[in-house]
């Protein structure tokens, strides 16, 4: 019978990864480097899955073990067992998961920016022009001075 502990060392090394991910992912965001966002959104959804199934599986061993599918049971659990090892990566492990909340919650929030800004322009840009980029000459409606650059 598989006991609660059994998958936290696997638990822990996917939970670094996600927050390796979630690191990546700011810095891409505060660079405003988006290209890249849609293969860490893939990355993280497959990290987000393993986790899933991990925790799933250590919850169906604490019912098993007689205790609701719970991090509370996993703590009582854990202080129950006296195995140290088991001890250190749960503790760790639930470090880990604060860290990764606050990193979404911090990219939320850069997400949240860059839309607002994109939104700002294309308000900007539909008020210049009227919704409409282009004339039916297909050339561009948006006016720039009338300068001509390059004329003397």
């Amino acid at each position: 019978m598989q006991k609660p502990g059994d998958s936290l060392a696997n638990e822990f090394a996917a939970m670094i990864r996600l927050q390796q991910l979630l690191q990546e992912e700011q810095a891409v965001l505060i660079k405003g480097a988006v290209d890249s966002l849609p293969e860490l959104i893939r990355a993280k959804g497959f990290v987000i899955s393993e986790i899933t199934i991990l925790a799933d599986g250590r919850h169906q061993s604490l019912v098993a073990a007689g205790l609701t599918a719970s991090e509370d049971s996993m703590q009582r659990w854990i202080d129950s067992a006296s195995i140290p090892a088991e001890k250190q990566t749960w503790s760790e492990l639930l470090a880990l998961a604060k860290t990764a909340k606050e990193l979404n919650r911090l990219n939320g929030i850069l997400i949240n920016k860059h839309t607002q800004t994109n939104q700002q322009l294309m308000s900007l840009f539909q008020s210049k022009v009227g919704n409409n980029f282009y004339g039916p000459d297909g050339q561009s409606n948006i006016k720039t001075s009338a300068r001509n650059f390059g004329a003397v």
